[in-house]
């Protein structure tokens, strides 16, 4: 993703082990997000591509869960809807 041509993609990282910058994790990195997260989620056709170790899933899912709510979005329904339209891909380890 990253060799792809700037403004192509809106790439946001967070990293929890960078060596002498602040711990940061993707459900902080998202919920600081939350209105842009929700407006993508629910008004544009964004792709979601979650990367990182097994332990961090769970806690994206409950934030995307925390950032739909006040929307009236059902995270656990609305996901596997964007699985199914190739939206939202999830590739841990």
């Amino acid at each position: 993703l990253q060799a792809l041509p700037p403004g192509l993609v809106d790439m946001h990282v967070a990293y929890s082990r960078v060596t002498g910058k602040p711990r940061q994790y993707v459900q902080d990195a998202l919920r600081a997000n939350a209105s842009l997260v929700r407006n993508l989620i629910l008004h544009d056709r964004c792709y979601i591509y979650i990367c990182g170790l097994t332990s961090m899933e769970r806690g994206v899912h409950e934030a995307l869960a925390d950032i739909l709510r006040p929307a009236g979005a059902d995270c656990s329904q609305l996901v596997p809807q964007l699985m199914s339209e190739g939206r939202f891909h999830t590739e841990v380890y």
